[in-house]
């Protein structure tokens, strides 16, 4: 196998009146592998290209708030190639914004945040699966809430509750056939829906000299 990736990340200062802090990541990588026999030929060769970056405005604080908002783009370019070669070439864009805001109401701390995201998949015909071109659209959105209150000193007790969808991913919607690694049979679902969870959480913590204590339930 082989891999070329390149990161980068950074943050600068601006301190005004709106905006403390503004941070990016950016990721580029070229991945490549052969799954090969037991006489060495090349039965499959995995071909991975991906691209993301990520930029964050985290604004100054204003009185008992501070937002933090930003924007992620995500590119993924798919495919296998070879006389085994398990799905489509295909082609993977996300396009997100996302935004937490914490309000310090001391002794309460809240907590909250969005994210809504676009997933395009495409997946072109492949000469050997014999597969129809396809295209997939998803509107994801999740969020999250949570609170903590000092009730005691050294005594917090808090609550969170979050709710999330996911698009499935192009290995769970086109994978048809045998794994040449694994040898294992692999059946994806093109008609496959979005995925949804939520979740809420109870938690107390304490803490003293020379000892703490934390418990917790969830559901």
């Amino acid at each position: 196998l082989a891999q070329t990736r390149v990161d980068a990340r950074g943050e600068f200062d601006v301190d005004n009146d709106w905006i403390d802090q503004l941070r990016f990541r950016i990721g580029v990588a070229d991945y490549a592998h052969d799954e090969l026999l037991d006489d060495g030929s090349v039965i499959a060769t995995f071909l991975n290209q991906a691209f993301e970056a990520r930029a964050e405005i985290a604004g100054a604080t204003r009185g008992v708030w501070r937002p933090t908002t930003g924007i992620q783009i995500t590119y993924r370019d798919f495919r296998v190639d070879g006389d085994a070669p398990l799905l489509p070439p295909n082609e993977t864009t996300q396009v997100a914004t996302f935004s937490v805001h914490e309000f310090n109401l001391d002794p309460v701390r809240i907590e909250a945040g969005w994210r809504i995201e676009q997933t395009d998949i495409s997946a072109r015909t492949d000469p050997i699966l014999l597969n129809a071109a396809s295209d997939r659209e998803f509107t994801s959105f999740s969020g999250s809430a949570g609170l903590s209150w000092k009730f005691a000193p050294g005594w917090v007790v808090g609550a969170n509750g979050h709710y999330s969808e996911r698009a499935p991913v192009v290995e769970e919607l086109y994978t048809q056939g045998t794994d040449p690694g694994t040898q294992g049979v692999l059946l994806g679902n093109e008609g496959l829906a979005q995925e949804r969870s939520w979740g809420i959480e109870g938690v107390m913590r304490g803490f003293g000299s020379g000892w703490s204590v934390e418990g917790a339930v969830h559901y």
